[in-house]
């Protein structure tokens, strides 16, 4: 089992058109320093500004998540821990329950698993890992990474890393008041996509951002606050029910996505009816830790929560800095919609995260200008621009001067950037699950991806070699091209016969499937890749 030792610096940055997230950096400073390879080196930072000085985060083997142990203080004397949480609790604790009921198979009788109640057939055991944060009694860059030193040698502890810091740095946006239109709603076609469907209140869209207000009059009939949850003040302190937003970028994240529509009042959200899920890991200030957003995505799995809208994204300057994020989004079964970044970067160089996992369930969005370029903007006499790359950018769309929802008194104002521009593509992925509730998060990446709309410039593709689509986002396309899961018929095999992807080489009896048809051939759920169905007989 690897065990990787954490000693560069992540850097996790909420990106927003007002507001860019750099671990205690201005956006200009996010390009440098860099070694010979071009990436990020942030060494000689203090523990202050870079990561939280009494805390470590480690994810457990495999082997040791399984077991039925509360983990407590005195589980590592090592390192003088004084508090542990679970940032996994709520599946752990399904995991164990899963458990209780397979190893009945093996004491009675008869086959006790097959009362096993229904929530708890869709967990995976052979992929949970446990991810813990441990709490320091000594405090200091020297004590954490002195702590993780040591607890990389365990033999239950797969790797070990700071709990690192998001903050906040502001710009200003521009007055609100000039103009009212939504053109990114008829750039990408979303009247013309309401025509199959305006949404529904059945699809869940959790928000990790900084809260949403949900007394908006564009979000009061939107925000399911009996789910929501804030993160940022630790397991112990979690608020039920709490949908603050003192910092205001999550409310107008949850505008674009959501907000209702066709009720004579301000704006129309992507999706008009949907039930929003506020998941706050930020405080007033805009800052927080990553340890809240790997709790946040762990709890959504937990309240099949099918779509997450993540308007951040990090670098690494090597490889293995990152492991509890990579395990949090690797064990979520929905699909993941992130930010590109505000640096002008090419993230196939810079390795921008978690775009660069390759998850089948990651999109990753960069923003577009109103005449279809790449938005790029300088303000305050600093340059921003969307990221783009060929290999880990999938897709774009309207980031410019997006008037939204505001958290001060119902009002509204513009934003930018490419985390405003991530809801839109978020939701059209909800108006894609109200349409087919079916659709893997595999199989709505793949529809969006392949449906966007290609931008020429004299002759030249604007978007063609910058990004995975090589275009701009358009929901009328998606809506369009997208099909509800095949009948056996058009396969020609019957049930209980098998179909075998030709790129992935999974096995789906058809009892059991999850293809998408499309002309052509099939999307397999698993891989997200086309593939041509083959059907063999069982052996």
């Amino acid at each position: 089992m690897r065990r990787r030792f954490v000693i560069g610096v992540l850097i996790l940055s909420l990106l927003i058109s007002e507001i860019c997230f750099t671990a205690a950096m201005k956006p200009s400073a996010v390009v440098g320093p860099q070694n010979d390879e071009g990436t990020l080196q942030f060494e000689n930072q203090s523990a202050e500004n870079v990561f939280a000085d009494n805390h470590v985060i480690i994810v457990l083997t495999h082997e040791a998540s399984l077991l039925s142990h509360d983990y407590g203080p005195d589980d590592f004397p090592e390192i003088n821990c004084e508090k542990v949480r679970d940032l996994t609790g709520l599946i752990y604790q399904q995991i164990q329950e899963k458990l209780y009921y397979l190893r009945q198979d093996d004491i009675m009788s008869f086959d006790a698993s097959g009362n096993m109640p229904e929530r708890l057939k869709s967990v995976s055991i052979d992929t949970y890992q446990r991810i813990l944060c441990l709490e320091l009694m000594d405090h200091g860059k020297e004590a954490v990474l002195g702590a993780i030193d040591k607890l990389t040698i365990r033999a239950d502890v797969q790797s070990a890393e700071p709990d690192y810091k998001l903050t906040a740095c502001s710009i200003y946006p521009n007055d609100p008041l000039f103009q009212t239109e939504q053109w990114g709603h008829n750039k990408i076609q979303l009247p013309q996509a309401w025509d199959t469907t305006t949404g529904s209140s059945a699809v869940l869209v959790g928000v990790i951002d900084s809260g949403i207000d949900s007394t908006h009059s564009e979000l009061s009939n939107r925000v399911n606050v009996s789910l929501s949850r804030d993160f940022h003040l630790g397991d112990e302190m979690t608020l039920v029910g709490s949908t603050d937003d003192p910092f205001g970028h999550g409310t107008k994240v949850a505008g674009i996505i959501g907000a209702q529509g066709n009720n004579n009042n301000g704006i129309t959200g992507a999706c008009w009816n949907v039930t929003l899920v506020s998941l706050r890991v930020l405080d007033e200030y805009g800052s927080g830790l990553t340890s809240d957003v790997a709790q946040a995505i762990f709890y959504a799995q937990y309240c099949q929560i099918p779509i997450l809208n993540l308007s951040c994204r990090w670098y690494y300057s090597t490889p293995g800095y990152t492991d509890s994020m990579e395990t949090a989004i690797s064990q979520y079964s929905g699909l993941l919609i992130c930010s590109a970044g505000n640096e002008g970067l090419d993230n196939d160089q810079y390795i921008e995260l978690p775009g660069a996992f390759g998850f089948a369930n990651v999109i990753t969005v960069g923003a577009s200008s109103q005449n279809d370029t790449v938005w790029e903007e300088t303000i305050g006499g600093i340059r921003y621009s969307s990221n783009y790359g060929l290999q880990t950018v999938d897709i774009f769309a309207p980031g410019e001067s997006i008037y939204t929802c505001l958290n001060q008194n119902g009002s509204y104002g513009y934003s930018r950037g490419t985390s405003i521009a991530t809801p839109y593509v978020t939701g059209v992925a909800a108006l894609l699950r109200a349409v087919y509730p079916g659709l893997t998060a595999a199989m709505i990446r793949h529809i969006i991806i392949h449906n966007a709309d290609v931008v020429y410039d004299n002759n030249e593709n604007v978007f063609g070699d910058i990004c995975v689509s090589g275009g701009r986002l358009n929901a009328y396309n998606s809506l369009s091209h997208a099909s509800s899961q095949f009948q056996y018929s058009s396969l020609g095999v019957h049930i209980g016969h098998k179909c075998s992807c030709t790129s992935c080489y999974e096995m789906l009896i058809t009892a059991a499937h999850n293809w998408l048809q499309r002309p052509g051939g099939w999307i397999c759920g698993t891989c997200g890749q086309w593939t041509n169905a083959i059907p063999t007989p069982l052996e």
